[in-house]
């Protein structure tokens, strides 16, 4: 009898080896097929956030630009009051605030995706532009309202290259 127990031992531990390489392995495998699924969803995220912040920050880079070409205009002209009833002026301040307003369009839309960090800097560039009292004279009105974009605009690019992927930093 305790010739034949010896190799039974063995073949259990055997058995037993294998039903738990087995158990193992399939728990691995769903372990590992969940990351993969979880960090494809992260990467969709990403790219509908980067996107949104692509969007938006070209919009308010257009109007901050146009906004520092009036500013500049104002400064630049011999005749401030000149340039401020000039078709060129007009025509800069239709295009700033048509950029702002597709800006301010792109945020919305994109709501679900851009982060906490993200909102919170758009909102303060309304609120610095709500702030501007609209009775100064046109250069310093043009001056604080250029400021408010671009500043608004480093600072939003600043929360967009904080969130980039450390994969996509590479």
């Amino acid at each position: 009898m305790s010739e034949w127990i010896g190799p039974l031992i063995s073949a259990v531990a055997v058995i037993a080896s294998v039903v738990v390489g087995a158990w193992l392995s399939r728990s691995s495998a769903r372990q590992q097929a969940q990351a993969a699924r979880e960090e494809k969803a992260e990467d969709r995220l990403w790219q509908f956030r980067k996107d949104a912040y692509t969007a938006i920050l070209a919009k308010l880079a257009e109007a901050a630009r146009e906004q520092e070409r009036i500013a500049t205009g104002y400064h630049e002209s011999e005749h401030p009051d000149a340039y401020d009833a000039s078709k060129d002026r007009r025509e800069r301040d239709a295009v700033v605030w048509s950029a702002w307003s597709a800006c301010r369009e792109q945020f919305e839309r994109n709501r679900l995706v851009i982060s906490p960090e993200f909102t919170e800097a758009f909102k303060a560039i309304r609120k610095e532009l709500a702030a501007i009292d609209e009775d100064q004279l046109p250069p310093v009105l043009a001056d604080q309202i250029e400021e408010a974009f671009s500043g608004g605009h480093r600072r939003l690019l600043s929360v967009a290259l904080a969130e980039i992927r450390p994969s996509e930093q590479r």
